[in-house]
């Protein structure tokens, strides 16, 4: 949230897994009065179950704000501080994915 510029944004990065991880709900989201804009940027930025993570990368381009967000999310993943314990290969290819994501969020 802190990398974020504007109070959109800012709602967004804090809202960003909560479909994913929590019981609310877009529908919640939206009755508590959020804009459709942060509702939308959120839903971008909810990754669907079985759902490949390319394919929700590129989805989560149809939001500007989605792709603000998760641009900053990947690059604190790649907080060396924050990449859990694994193996060296699973960590060069957890690596390598953010990378590659970035790139298709920016058009590389």
């Amino acid at each position: 949230m802190q990398a974020m510029d504007t109070e959109e944004e800012q709602i967004v990065a804090i809202l960003h897994d909560v479909v994913e991880k929590s019981p609310v709900t877009l529908a919640k989201l939206k009755s508590l009065g959020y804009p459709d804009n942060i509702v939308q940027a959120v839903d971008c930025l909810s990754k669907r179950e079985g759902e490949d993570y390319f394919a929700y990368i590129e989805r989560v381009k149809g939001s500007e704000l989605a792709v603000k967000v998760k641009l900053a999310d990947l690059n604190d993943n790649l907080d060396p501080d924050r990449i859990p314990a694994e193996s060296e290969i699973r960590k060069e290819e957890r690596i390598s994915g953010y990378h590659r994501a970035i790139k298709i969020l920016k058009n590389i």
